[in-house]
């Protein structure tokens, strides 16, 4: 009986007309194709939306992508059990399903929580605000590629009985919707303009998918689900289960592992987001489309592409600029490499269609295990980015089950790379001073060039050879190391302990004197300029009353007098730890010092208007910075709480963003005049008291500005550029020649 239905089913395809083909085809394709691109310019869009919340934290985008991974879980087990349901169950269930995101579209951020779970509980508070905001929406589309390609073998196409075309037509779909945003969507659309934009992407989506269910659907009489009898192969093993999610892993977890470390040194715009994600999406479409068999062969380049990834870590993006480019480039590569091998692994271990929502599943649990470990185990668990080499050291364990290199044992080739590689590791490892005898460094790092010559498990044993030195080379050996969901913070020592300095990435954030008492509360740093406007400004008032927005180590405080207070509203918990546990500016400095916890848009709305003579803003985190702070709403704000005759002053310092058409774009509006400090100029004697070059904007109420021309203020004559809180992109201030190293060639974006 079950021959003969199968003959039947197989006669049934043979009389699919070409057309009907091509109908099927086109449709489904599409459907996951759209499906795919709305949800990948979802992901940014949602990011940069509640970026303010969080005082512009590059984790928002990491913490994000958590929740797009679980959504994504979620989805597949839905699909899983909606997909083994009968084909018009199936059809039924889904398309009542579809029409439900409609109650919240269009998108909006539904919940902010409450300020404390923002503070002290970020990671949960973005969970929280994504779940009520796009969880629905996201859920539904992210159903669409296992249960479309389900539904797709039901069909009477010839290629119905390996839909996996399919996942690669999804994932070109993931990587224009990527492409879009940064490049179309975010610098021409205001957020509201976005959010109606999607919605209309929605309903085109639904509109698709439910003739893709039609379609199928005209075909259950003839083709249950249920006499499904065509060949299908052994059903999958837990260890095949475990080995999905394991392969899969890997790369999910370099992709979260590479993003944080781009983004803690460099602005969190959607570009830099985009990028390794792209990569990371195209690698899926490389792996799952035959036509690129040649790409696919890069895998036998993967034990020589660990080990150079983790000379890279070394590395780190710690490179003066014009170099970062190249540097980061390879990073990519390797990066690609690795994401290519392991999904091309994956491919080549995919399921039948019978399981095919369950190889999803397992797929996507392995995404999952590597958001969980960046983004909520690693900023608890390790002071660095330590989760990069973790993640490389597991890819070199996994080598043995890579088919491409299982095939093809280390060449000669290979082998010299390896060692070639251990021994450049040897000499980095050389200079950065790592106490270890310089014999018994030789020894290990000879070790390793031999068992480079091996299998790929020694290849692996090599690799983890490097990362076990790499581990001990922490920069300076700090007095403090560690991380929070807003960034990674490192305490160093100088000048034989008499110096003690905050790094916050890979910025100085403040330093002081520990030892010759008159030196403790000196300011110095970036700070030094601030000195003689608070000495105008301030002249005439006993008891002037100051905010700085960024903490650092306190350093501003030490320009206070008897009278004075100063507010520092930060938004780390972690910063007012470090500042009051390991500096004593706090507390030996003058007059009166209040930190408030929270960011400063949300915080400084409580304080009473035109209370503050000054207001300082210095909360960048490295070079990444929170745009909000920076919008025309934001400096309306700060004149609101400003007296009628205060000062704004904005620290501009950036190696890749001119900062200052943008706060003059701000200031003007509000009616502030702006003058520019370039304080680079500085002797030996001034650097060994620890001041530092710095850029410095000053935002008065005319005619004031001409009193501090005499320091050395200029007025600003550059163009300007307004950002608000529903528009701004970066691509209008970005410094290409720092960057990479050469200049882009574009027209400024000028915004009158």
């Amino acid at each position: 009986m079950s021959t003969g239905i199968g003959v039947a089913r197989g006669e049934e395809r043979q009389q699919c007309s070409a057309t009907t083909s091509r109908i099927l085809i086109v449709l489904f394709s599409t459907t996951v194709f759209w499906a795919s691109a709305i949800l990948f310019l979802l992901e940014p869009m949602f990011a940069k939306m509640i970026l303010p919340v969080f005082g512009g934290s590059p984790a928002v985008w990491n913490t994000s992508m958590v929740f797009f991974q679980s959504a994504l879980f979620l989805a597949y087990i839905y699909s899983h059990f909606v997909a083994n349901r009968s084909t018009g169950q199936s059809v039924l269930i889904h398309s009542f399903a579809l029409f439900i995101p409609l109650s919240v579209l269009p998108i909006s951020i539904r919940s902010a929580s409450n300020l404390n779970t923002v503070i002290h509980h970020p990671a949960a508070a973005v969970l929280l605000i994504a779940l009520s905001s796009i969880g629905l929406p996201f859920f539904l589309v992210a159903t669409s590629a296992p249960l479309l390609q389900r539904w797709f073998s039901h069909t009477p196409h010839r290629d119905a009985s390996d839909p996996h075309f399919l996942y690669a037509a999804s994932n070109a779909g993931s990587l224009i919707g990527l492409a879009l945003y940064p490049c179309l969507v975010e610098p021409r659309l205001r957020i509201g303009q976005q959010s109606i934009l999607w919605t209309a992407g929605y309903a085109v989506f639904l509109v698709l998918t439910l003739l893709c269910g039609l379609a199928v659907y005209r075909w259950q009489v003839r083709t249950p689900i249920e006499v499904d009898t065509d060949p299908e192969p052994q059903a999958p093993r837990l260890q095949d289960k475990l080995l999905w999610a394991a392969l899969a892993f890997v790369p999910a977890s370099l992709l979260y592992a590479f993003t944080a470390q781009l983004s803690s040194d460099f602005p969190p715009i959607p570009l830099l987001w985009v990028i390794p994600l792209g990569i990371y999406l195209l690698t899926f479409v490389v792996a799952f489309s035959s036509p690129f068999a040649v790409l696919r062969r890069s895998a036998r380049l993967l034990p020589a592409v660990i080990v150079i990834a983790m000379m890279l870590f070394l590395i780190g993006f710690g490179v003066r600029p014009g170099w970062w480019g190249a540097v980061g480039l390879l990073k990519l590569f390797c990066f690609g490499v690795i994401a290519l091998a392991f999904h091309t692994e994956l491919a080549n271990r995919r399921a039948g269609r019978r399981h095919l929502t369950e190889y999803y599943l397992w797929v996507s649990a392995g995404g999952i295990l590597g958001g969980l470990l960046n983004a909520f185990i690693a900023p608890v668990a390790f002071s660095d980015f330590w989760e990069y080499p973790l993640t490389l050291l597991i890819a070199a364990a996994l080598l043995p089950t890579i088919s491409a290199v299982r095939r093809r044992p280390m060449s000669r080739v290979f082998a010299g790379v390896g060692i070639v590689v251990v021994c450049l590791a040897g000499i980095t490892l050389q200079l950065t001073n790592l106490p270890a005898a310089a014999a018994m460094r030789v020894i290990v790092l000879a070790a390793g060039a031999i068992l480079c010559l091996g299998t790929p498990v020694r290849y692996a044993a090599a690799a983890l050879l490097v990362v076990t030195l790499s581990v001990g080379r922490i920069e300076s050996h700090p007095l403090y190391g560690g991380r929070s969901f807003f960034g990674k913070y490192q305490i160093n020592t100088a000048a034989g302990g008499k110096w003690r300095i905050l790094k916050h990435g890979a910025t100085i954030h403040g330093l002081q004197r520990i030892v010759d008492s008159p030196l403790t509360t000196m300011p110095t740093g970036y700070y030094v300029p601030v000195k003689n406007v608070f000495i105008r400004a301030l002249a005439n008032n006993p008891s002037p009353n100051i905010a700085v927005v960024g903490l650092g180590a306190g350093t501003i405080g030490c320009y206070s007098t008897s009278g004075q207070s100063t507010t520092f509203f930060e938004i780390d918990p972690l910063v007012e730890r470090i500042a009051r546990t390991y500096f004593t500016l706090l507390t030996q400095c003058l007059g009166r010092h209040t930190v408030v916890l929270g960011d400063a848009r949300l915080t400084i709305r409580d304080a009473a208007a035109h209370s503050f003579d000054a207001i300082v803003l210095d909360a960048f985190s490295s070079d990444a910075i929170p745009v909000h702070l920076l919008t025309r709403e934001a400096f309306a704000l700060y004149r609101e709480k400003l007296k009628d005759d205060g000062i704004l002053m904005v620290h501009i310092s950036n190696n890749y963003l001119e900062l200052a058409p943008v706060v003059a774009a701000s200031g003007a509006r509000d009616g502030y005049s702006m003058l520019v400090l370039d304080d680079g100029d500085i002797t030996a004697a001034e650097s060994s008291l620890g001041r530092m070059p710095s850029r410095w904007a000053l935002l008065v109420a005319p005619p004031r500005e001409s009193e501090y021309e005499s320091d050395g203020w200029k007025p600003f004559a550059g163009h300007l550029v307004n950002w608000t809180d529903d528009h701004s992109s970066l691509f209008q201030v970005v410094i290409w020649s720092k960057l990479f190293g050469f200049e882009l060639p574009h027209r400024p974006i000028v915004n009158k």
